[in-house]
């Protein structure tokens, strides 16, 4: 008997879902336009400052104060409920992606093309490590240096000294445990990255002579570095996301999907930095289907609060 049980739409039902669909993609069509004119604009406008030796951050903060207001969640809808609410926050996360996509295409076709290197600051190119000496940071100096034409090392007794050492420039790299096994970030070394803002050039799994430490360590600068691509390389935005405004992660979450990024992790940290209980969310992101500039883009001129701090390849 049971077999003779079915279920289906209503007829009439799936046509009007259609007809919503066909209207849907008339008013995306539209809304595709009307960016387009924006991202124009806003090439136009970037192009004298440009000229003008304006860094990008700064560029693309003078046209946030623009773009924010006009692309934000709209709030004329009286009382809207909660599902039209996330309606709106989604449509407005997708009008600002599509928008960082179509100004970055516009800046390419103007011939000022706007770069990874253009968002993350000078490049730390020096050869000096410094880490704690034991079998396990031999392992990753080795590793993370493997490439290097000449690497040196100053070795010291503590990872606080190492810290302490890359914060005055005695070395240019430091090399210190990020992770223990399972991805549990060291609540030692987490604090000491954020006290110092310092950035994550490198990750690397370091096993031991046993083969049973499971462990990852961290190349750590002051500055982020230039590092080569390799086909068939995965790399990763990690990104410091403020945790007392709980809105800015979720969005964050859906313009990395829109911009091809997948999200690899989020923890939450809460730190003990001179006393004072810091609480953040960090995000690591892995590239998608172009670098990282469309979401460096998307921060830059739309995220209220966020510090990049790593850059890094090959997790997996």
């Amino acid at each position: 008997m049971i077999e003779e049980y079915g279920f289906s739409p209503s007829e009439v039902t799936l046509e009007n879902l259609g007809e919503l669909s066909a209207r849907a993609d008339i008013e995306s069509e539209a809304r595709l336009y009307e960016l387009s004119d924006i991202a124009d604009a806003a090439a136009e406008f970037s192009l004298p400052l440009i000229d003008a030796e304006v860094g990008v951050p700064e560029l693309l903060s003078m046209l946030s104060e623009g773009l924010s207001a006009g692309l934000g969640v709209s709030a004329a809808v009286s009382s809207p409920t909660h599902s039209a609410l996330g309606n709106r926050t989604l449509e407005s996360v997708l009008d600002r992606a599509r928008l960082t996509e179509l100004y970055l295409g516009r800046m390419s076709e103007l011939s000022h093309p706007l770069f990874e290197g253009d968002f993350l600051g000078m490049p730390e190119d020096g050869q000096l490590y410094g880490y704690v000496k034991n079998p396990l940071s031999d392992e990753a100096y080795d590793v993370l240096t493997e490439e290097l034409s000449d690497p040196r090392v100053r070795y010291y007794k503590s990872f606080a000294d190492c810290a302490a050492a890359l914060a005055i420039g005695e070395v240019e790299h430091i090399l210190l445990p990020l992770e223990e096994r399972g991805g549990v970030r060291l609540p030692t070394v987490a604090e000491l990255i954020y006290r110092y803002d310092f950035k994550i050039n490198s990750v690397t799994p370091v096993f031991g002579p046993a083969a049973d430490a499971d462990v990852k360590y961290a190349e750590i600068s002051r500055r982020f570095r230039r590092s080569s691509k390799r086909e068939g390389d995965d790399r990763y935005l990690e990104l410091r996301v403020p945790a007392g405004d709980g809105g800015q992660l979720p969005e964050l979450l859906l313009a990395a999907s829109a911009l091809g990024m997948s999200v690899y992790r989020v923890n939450t940290h809460t730190l003990d930095v001179e006393g004072e209980r810091v609480a953040f969310f960090s995000l690591v992101l892995r590239e998608g289907r172009t670098d990282l500039s469309p979401m460096l883009t998307y921060l830059g001129l739309f995220a209220e609060d966020f510090v990049p701090v790593g850059v890094y390849k090959n997790l997996e």
